[in-house]
């Protein structure tokens, strides 16, 4: 059997089945084995995350937190950890000008998430050259993965790529890349289905 291992950009995910299916609570498990199809072995999941700021909100943290100390529980699955980090908020000039008797300097800063994307490359592609796959399924909707994607195919490692595509979040860059595509549209409302099924 094909080996196969699928790396998670799980904030995107988590972020995105909530934009379209008003829910975070996907089965990790059930929507790996549902992308590996029977004919090929789960190696592993490997799931990458940043926690949320529990001072920006609480409510998604501690959500966020729950659902992580759930899919731990998965037999060959390994959780990778992330950070946001505060980040300064570049305004135009006449924007701030207008806004700047409104707001106090700490309006000026954000959270970025970082590392994720580069702990996914070398995974990805460290464990491509050990051979310790034969396909890696990459969950994300990121164009930053189109370079990870290009690499791997450069050393000959087959690589699929599931992400949601429609409208709003197009994906063309990692769709036109990769010679494998799946879209997530076709497959996460059957498996929410089934979860809501089960009593």
């Amino acid at each position: 059997l094909k080996r196969v291992i699928v790396f998670i950009d799980g904030n995107n995910l988590f972020h995105r089945t909530w934009d379209y299916y008003h829910t975070h609570l996907i089965n990790i498990e059930v929507l790996s084995r549902t992308l590996c199809n029977i004919n090929r072995e789960l190696k592993q999941i490997r799931y990458y995350y940043s926690p949320f700021i529990r001072e920006v909100n609480a409510r998604s943290a501690h959500l966020q937190q729950t659902y992580v100390e759930n899919i731990s529980k998965i037999p060959n699955i390994h959780v990778c950890i992330g950070k946001y980090i505060k980040k300064p908020v570049s305004l135009k000039k006449e924007v701030f000008d207008k806004i700047k008797n409104n707001i106090s300097p700490g309006d000026l800063s954000g959270y970025v998430e970082k590392g994720i994307d580069v702990q996914i490359a070398v995974d990805m592609i460290s464990m491509g050259i050990r051979k310790e796959y034969d396909t890696a399924i990459l969950v994300g909707t990121d164009s930053d993965y189109v370079p990870i994607v290009r690499s791997l195919q450069d050393l000959k490692i087959k690589v699929q790529v599931a992400a949601f595509q429609d409208s709003e979040h197009s994906c063309y860059d990692l769709k036109n890349c990769c010679k494998s595509f799946i879209n997530m549209h076709h497959i996460v409302p059957s498996i929410l289905k089934k979860q809501k099924s089960r009593p």
